[in-house]
């Protein structure tokens, strides 16, 4: 027995000797045929011409291909490489496993180009219409995928890499980017690389170091620039219009497990010195000095989700949020914001520099928090749910900084603009005889503005989450910007103290600005409601409620009656298209009955009209100032009939 065991061992060699010496001396076909077979694949799929000039085998199993070449059908070339070098460990080869040792490359160009109505790359993740015809959905989800992926790479991933002389460049109309990499190689782990990047014609050098931990999942990554210099990312400016800089950026990830259906990423992110720059955000550079994240994110099959445990901060301000996005037929969003309480003062420092000008300076003692919670099922607008509350505990402001927002106590001058541009300087006090105090206005207008433009204005803080929460869902269903949610106090604040461009900023420094003087009564609501109805636009050129009265009735606003005042509060929304609200014989439209139906009734619901005068109104008004040239041929308006216009009515 041990005889033929021994024979059969020396049998079972000599079968082995001979498979690896036939696979020593056929493997240069062997490769040519899988490495054909792949691009042959690849062509297919992405309708591509892939060309490969050499394929050489040296020592035992080092692939070298020269003169690689990638053309999709019908377009410039997208990829040339001049060699690849790549040596996979026989090892785990022969027991199953796709790592590879060595993997070198160089002279690598890859030109995306787009034109007017083609380009040479977006193929890559394009399905063609058979294949969308013939590939069934994928069941797996998107935290299977990633799963897929994390392993493939940790399969994949060589033990050594050099990449040399790598070249980016990007032409679009109007828009080229080049990059150029030197020199990039990992080795144990380690990696670190010189950028040079060009772009709107300007060469910066970006440098990136870090470790790279395939087997464990683990990335650590730092993107700094020279000394003194900052890394500018490249591209947005011309793409978007935009600006983005910083000091340096470091990230960390670390793909934990697959379990329970999820893929568990934890990651940790900061930016030191951080300069935006976008129309939509302020119109000037915003800076933020110190911004950092520790998230755990969470991708299940069909949902993403950032754990509230995770711990975002800006400056000294600290929140954990929550975010949640589900991808299915129903679309999900939630947000959740937990800011922790912290110190008054420190808060406002922390604020981005740039984004809220008139809040600069602004010093107070006590403490803040901050809870925000929204959630959106985009198939049902009406669900959405919104709640957002800034509290003070002890708070107290010692100093307004450059809003000065007690001006609104006394009279001040107060800038009209269109476009951008001033067109009226007027006094919003009494030195203007147009101005009127609120007990010098018709009950009726007062009530009329106050029901169709913030109905609980005398009861909130200045904000109206009930109201801002039905405008989003509205504006969801219309698809558009159809209905805003400000309440009065938001409106004032917008018109005095703030830019008309309508950026995130603005609109952020609204709430604050209007949190600081609803919450710490710094203007009477009765003052805030007389300033509004003294400076906002009824017409043409007409500012104010004095000016309006006399534009539209010749009258001061203490004589408007019950269906002037609901008109004058309809064209509020647009002033300057009042003139649709009539026909060409001067009555209103018929539109605007059921406009005065909801109106008047929920005035009389509220007790503020009578049944006789609901009863007796009527959908009509008679326009005798100077509005008639807008509504009104000029031939059908007497001449003297507007002389009494030049007449200043005064208090």
């Amino acid at each position: 027995m041990a005889k033929l065991a021994g024979k059969a061992g020396v049998f079972s060699l000599l079968i082995l000797l001979l498979l690896a010496g036939s696979f020593f001396f056929l493997r240069k076909k062997i490769i040519e045929r899988e490495i054909y077979k792949a691009v042959g694949q690849f062509d297919s799929r992405y309708r591509t011409h892939t060309f490969i000039s050499g394929v050489f085998i040296s020592g035992l199993a080092t692939i070298h291909l020269s003169g690689i070449s990638m053309v999709p059908e019908n377009g410039d070339t997208l990829v040339r490489v001049s060699e690849i070098f790549l040596t996979p460990d026989l090892w785990n080869l022969l027991a199953g496993k796709k790592i590879i040792k060595e993997f070198q490359i160089s002279d690598v160009t890859v030109t995306p180009v787009r034109k007017t109505a083609s380009d040479n790359y977006t193929f890559l993740w394009k399905r063609t219409s058979a294949e969308k015809k013939t590939t069934a959905p994928s069941s797996s989800g998107y935290s299977e995928s990633l799963h897929n992926l994390s392993e493939r790479f940790t399969e994949m991933f060589p033990q050594r890499i050099e990449i040399r002389n790598l070249n980016f460049e990007l032409s679009a109309p109007g828009r080229n980017l080049k990059c150029n990499l030197p020199d990039l190689s990992v080795e144990n782990g380690r990696f670190s690389m010189k950028m040079i990047v060009n772009s709107a014609g300007k060469n910066r050098e970006f440098f990136v170091d870090g470790i790279v931990d395939a087997k464990n999942k683990y990335l650590n990554a730092r993107l700094y620039a020279g000394k003194n210099q900052k890394v500018v990312i490249p591209y947005v400016d011309m793409k978007w219009n935009a600006a983005a800089a910083f000091d340096s950026l470091h990230m960390e990830l670390d793909f934990k497990d697959f379990s329970g259906g999820k893929m568990h990423i934890n990651g940790k992110a900061g930016v030191d010195n951080l300069v935006l720059n976008h129309p939509k955000v302020a119109g000037n550079d915003v800076v933020i000095r110190k911004t950092g994240a520790d998230f755990r994110l969470s991708v299940a099959e069909n949902f993403f989700e950032i754990d509230s445990t995770s711990l975002f901060s800006m400056n000294s301000i600290k929140f954990h949020p929550y975010i949640f996005y589900k991808l299915s037929q129903e679309k999900i969003f939630a947000l959740k914001i937990s800011m922790e309480k912290m110190n008054a003062r420190d808060f406002f420092i922390s604020l981005p520099m740039g984004l809220f000008k008139n809040i600069e300076g602004v010093d107070a003692d006590g403490r803040l928090d901050y809870r925000l919670d929204f959630y959106l099922n985009l198939e049902m607008p009406d669900s959405l749910r919104f709640e957002s509350a800034l509290n003070g505990e002890n708070f107290k402001l010692k100093n307004t900084g450059r809003g000065n927002f007690g001006k609104l106590n006394q009279a001040f001058e107060y800038t009209a603009y269109e476009h951008g541009a001033p067109v009226q300087v007027f006094m919003v006090g009494q030195p203007n005889p147009s101005f009127y105090p609120l007990n010098e206005i018709s009950e009726f207008l007062k009530n009329s503005v106050l029901t169709s433009e913030d109905g609980d204005f005398y009861f909130h803080h200045g904000f109206n989450q009930e109201m801002f929460g039905k405008s989003i869902a509205a504006n969801i269903k219309a698809g558009r910007f159809a209905r805003g949610g400000s309440t009065i106090s938001m409106q004032l604040v917008k018109n005095i103290f703030l830019s008309r461009n309508k950026t995130i900023g603005r609109k952020l420094e609204e709430a604050l600005i209007v949190w600081l003087i609803e919450n710490n009564r710094l203007v009477s609501k009765e003052r805030m409601f007389e300033v509004y109805l003294n400076i906002i636009e009824w017409g043409p050129g007409v500012y104010g409620i004095g000016q309006a009265s006399r534009f539209y009735f010749r009258k001061k606003p203490s004589e408007l009656n019950l269906a002037e005042s609901i008109f004058l509060a309809s064209i509020i929304p647009s002033p300057k298209l009042f003139r649709y609200s009539f026909d060409e014989k001067g009555n209103l439209q018929g539109y605007l009955e059921g406009y005065y139906k909801l109106l008047s009734g929920i005035l009389l619901r509220k007790m503020i009209i009578t049944d006789m005068e609901y009863e007796q109104l009527r959908p009509n008004v008679e326009i005798r100032g100077k509005a008639k040239q807008y509504i009104l041929p000029a031939d059908s308006i007497p001449a003297d009939s507007l002389m009494m216009d030049d007449i200043y009515f005064t208090n």
